[in-house]
């Protein structure tokens, strides 16, 4: 990656300045002609010497120097960083969706014909035949090891012996899928379809089964024992750590059961046995392992068909005969590597056909390149070594940039990877937010419906066609293949590509996010995870839309905004008591200057922005008090221009009395983190605006009126304000995360 482009990335990872629902290059030209405005405005008093003409050029230099400014300084006229997608002819794929035969072109994917020829011989010499009991294969393993690509390699290489039918993903729908597919008369036609063919269940992701409610847990494990019929077979898949929650569960030797039952007859305290022995109360025998590998074992008079595998224990009379299905181990552990070993001359050597492929790519330094890398996660390794061969032969990096990347550390590389992937997706502040509520939400084992995702969005807070640009995003990450639908034809469920994706940007996000948007996805999350909120979360719901079509905050800005103007060409074009029977109090003398009208319109901006944007979200006894409290600051506004010799003391009071309704507006009963920032914003307000009228007060106290320079001090420190004001508060991070704090609710989880 080139200094240019890291440059130009981190320009659009910064703070989004406009929240003002308008095209950037309007709002960005808008904000420098004003900028320069002011700044013409108060170069007046420093050239009131100078001839009118002069003056005029003075003025005009000033409001194009702004213009130009405003231009150059939009982010949105720089090019979008060319993002890392799936390549033709290239020798690694990077992230992927396995779902398509394709994907399994690239080299940096081995094969895996053994692991999946393995499967199948399990299947046909054991699972197949089983009928009065039925195993299930489980492969488990780490995140991103593997598991889901022996399973795609499988379904590609026996799609046409097998019916295969895959529900990886969400456990929600898996009834609806089911009877899609079979009809209302599963069972029926189970029968029917299992009489000339064999059929095969892929339950991939299954550790999503144990964050579904009881409810819809019991009809899986009822639909599960449906499944499990001779000539049929499920695959399940699921990470290590839920291995043992599984084997609590079910029952791996005989899924028909639906559910394990536990034997609490037996004298084993709080110990109970996770893999169990076949057992047919009826019959009053069950079947277990044992060593004797060669030794033939009999049930009366019938030879047992896998006597490697079982021997028959009989409690009672010896009399009996029957006819055994075979068991065996089915559960498989997948090793985190993406490399293969081979035999070659009778000895066994490790294939380093990667090594291989890095080394042609990227000479001497691959080696070093697969050295580095070999060992991490198979998903990790395809993110890797594709964003390299990417970097040289699509970006055309330099050999020497190529170097510095492979040096890089492993996390480094891969806040690389999102930095590009969601700068390029071309609107980092929706994209971060959308990637962090689904990571969220995919460690959580939850899924979250489109209305949910767009509710702790707010996609509507800075523009009415905000939920526009959020669907835009949707698609635009769909298609860089970091989300996908839960469901195939819908558009209503979103997750995470993947564990590892979810994993590595979260950790991404400690560092790369703004921590308001943090902080408020977080808040919003707390709040949907609590299931005893559901209620609560509704009633927000529609607060936040009732809030939204109100026009009481817009409407006062305008009328107070015109009015000022109004009142500003009175007191300089028409009457002036400043001039006449005030003029014992007026500091400014003839002084004829528009920085008081510029200056309170710019304050009147960014007070409405506060109110529209985060304080009529506050839900609570309040709301009218803030509405009151409104209405009083736009009016100070508009004094504070009438009496502009005086307006520092007016400006000061009304932003110390926005301060305090901040600083008090959230009680108890929210969470503390929003308490206190709202707090802090607050105060800070506050004492900024005692201090400046105390500082007014303080300069009339020594001046009847005042020298030039002090009307210039004043002037520059309301720019001072009011410039960090804006750089400091009105950004759409900065934004959100008070709204959110203004309309959150105590969270104890």
């Amino acid at each position: 990656m080139t200094k240019t482009e890291t440059k130009n990335i981190q320009q659009k990872k910064k703070t989004n300045y406009n929240v003002y629902g308008v095209k950037d290059s309007i709002f960005y030209l808008c904000a420098g002609i004003f900028c320069g405005l002011i700044g013409a405005a108060i170069l007046q008093l420093i050239a009131a010497p100078l001839a009118l003409p002069a003056r005029v050029a003075l003025a005009i230099i000033a409001v194009a120097a702004g213009a130009v400014i405003g231009i150059l300084k939009n982010p949105g006229k720089n090019r979008e960083p060319v993002p890392y997608r799936r390549q033709d002819a290239f020798e690694f794929i990077g992230l992927y969706d396995l779902s398509a035969r394709e994907d399994l072109r690239g080299s940096d994917v081995l094969s895996r014909e053994t692991e999946v020829e393995y499967i199948d011989q399990v299947l046909e010499t054991l699972i197949f035949r089983q009928n009065s009991i039925k195993q299930a294969i489980c492969l488990t393993g780490k995140s991103g090891c593997g598991k889901s690509t022996i399973l795609s390699f499988f379904k590609q290489k026996y799609q046409d012996r097998y019916e295969i039918y895959d529900f990886s993903g969400s456990y929600s729908h898996f009834q609806a899928a089911l009877t899609e597919i079979f009809g209302l008369h599963l069972d029926q036609e189970l029968i029917a379809r299992t009489r000339n063919r064999k059929l095969v269940f892929i339950l991939d992701q299954f550790e999503r089964f144990f964050f579904l409610d009881e409810e819809k847990k019991e009809q899986i494990r009822a639909t599960i024992s449906v499944l499990c019929r001779k000539n049929a077979a499920i695959i399940l898949s699921m990470r290590e750590e839920y291995l043992a929650d599984f084997m609590k569960e079910f029952d791996i030797n005989n899924m028909k059961e639906g559910a394990r039952g536990l034997q609490d007859t037996e004298n084993t305290g709080i110990l109970n046995n996770l893999t169990s022995t076949i057992r047919d109360d009826r019959k009053n025998y069950h079947v277990q392992e044992t060593a004797a590998a060669f030794q033939i074992a009999k049930w009366g008079s019938e030879t047992i068909k896998d006597r490697s595998l079982m021997h028959l224990e009989h409690v009672g009379s010896h009399s009996q005969t029957a006819s055994l299905d075979p068991v065996g181990n089915t559960i498989f552990y997948c090793e985190n590597q993406n490399d293969v070993k081979v035999r070659c001359n009778g000895t066994e050597e490790e294939a380093t056909l990667l090594q291989s492929k890095c080394e042609i790519l990227f000479g001497a330094e691959g080696r070093a390149l697969y050295e580095k890398h070999k060992h991490e996660p198979l998903i990790q390794q395809q993110i890797t070594y594709h964003m390299m061969e990417y970097e040289k032969k699509v970006k055309e990096t330099s050999m020497e940039e190529l170097k510095q990347l492979f040096e890089e550390e492993d996390y480094e590389l891969l806040n690389r990877y999102f930095d590009i992937q969601l700068t390029a997706a071309g609107n980092f502040f929706h994209a971060s937010r959308i990637l962090y509520l689904l990571s969220q939400a995919r460690l959580n084992h939850v899924v979250m419906k489109r209305p949910d995702l767009e509710f702790g969005l707010f996609e509507d807070q800075f523009s009415r066609d905000g939920h526009k640009e959020i669907n835009q995003m949707i698609d635009k990450l769909e298609e860089l293949q970091l989300i996908r639908r839960n469901v195939k034809r819908s558009d209503q469920e979103y997750e995470i590509a993947h564990d590892f994706i979810a994993q590595a940007f979260l950790n991404y996000s400690n560092s790369s996010m703004d921590r308001n948007v943090k902080s408020a996805l977080d808040i919003y999350m707390a709040e949907y995870l609590d299931a005893n909120k559901k209620i609560y979360i509704e009633q927000k719901r529609q607060h936040s839309a009732k809030a939204q079509k109100s026009g009481y905050y817009r409407n006062l800005f305008i009328v107070f905004s015109v009015l000022a103007i109004l009142v500003d060409g009175i007191v300089h074009f028409a009457f002036n008591p400043w001039l006449d029977m005030w003029k014992d109090s007026n500091v400014y003398g003839d002084i004829f200057t528009f920085v008081p009208l510029l200056m309170t319109e710019a304050c009147m901006i960014y007070i409405f922005n506060v109110y529209q944007k985060v304080v009529q979200f506050y839900r609570g006894r309040k709301e009218t008090a803030c509405k009151v409290i409104y209405a009083v600051i736009m009016a100070a506004a508009v004094f504070a221009n009438f009496f502009y010799p005086h307006g520092l003391i007016f400006y000061g009071l009304g932003l110390a009395l926005m301060g305090a309704n901040c600083a008090f507006l959230l009680n108890d009963s929210y969470q503390k983190a929003s308490r206190m920032e709202m707090r802090n914003y607050g105060l800070k307000c506050s004492m900024i605006g005692i201090v400046f009228a105390i500082v007014h007060l303080i300069f009339w106290a020594f001046n009847r009126q005042f020298p030039t320079y002090i009307i210039f001090v004043e002037m520059a420190m309301m720019v001072i304000l009011v410039v960090y004001a804006y750089l400091a508060h009105m950004t759409r991070e900065y934004l959100y995360g008070r709204r959110m704090d203004a309309s959150s609710d105590r969270g104890d989880a």
